[in-house]
């Protein structure tokens, strides 16, 4: 009983050996694959990220594109109009600056009046004095 125990194992040790090694490769083979297929997909994935991406950036740029020369002309009447009203501006302070010369002037003359006036009452009550 022993030897045919002995023989069972053995022969089903040799089946295993026959059997294993096409299994085996079938198993790499199959992993391989599927490692390949994995490898292809994520490329795909990648490819299609990077047209998405090239395809948004179209998209953006024909969206913007048409709108820079109305934000070009947009600017510069907004510097035209703040050049005209910084001008107008320059031209209203000048105009105050001559109304406050003016004014100055006037106040001068009256100051030089009022100076002249007083001068000749003190010098007519130096005169009253002198007289007596």
């Amino acid at each position: 009983m022993d030897m045919k125990k002995c023989f069972l194992i053995i022969a089903i040790l040799i089946i295993i050996l026959i059997i294993a090694p096409p299994s085996i490769n079938y198993a790499e083979r199959e992993a391989s694959k599927t490692s390949h297929n994995a490898a292809q997909t994520v490329e795909k994935k990648i490819e299609q990220g990077h047209q998405k991406v090239e395809d948004a950036a179209t998209k953006t740029s024909k969206k913007i594109e048409p709108k820079i020369p109305e934000a070009h002309d947009r600017t510069e009447k907004a510097v035209i109009h703040a050049h005209e009203k910084a001008m107008k501006r320059a031209a209203w302070l000048r105009k105050r600056a001559v109304q406050m010369q003016a004014e100055a002037e006037r106040i001068e003359a009256r100051v030089n009046a009022a100076i002249k006036r007083e001068k000749e009452r003190l010098e007519e009550n130096v005169r009253k004095i002198e007289k007596k």
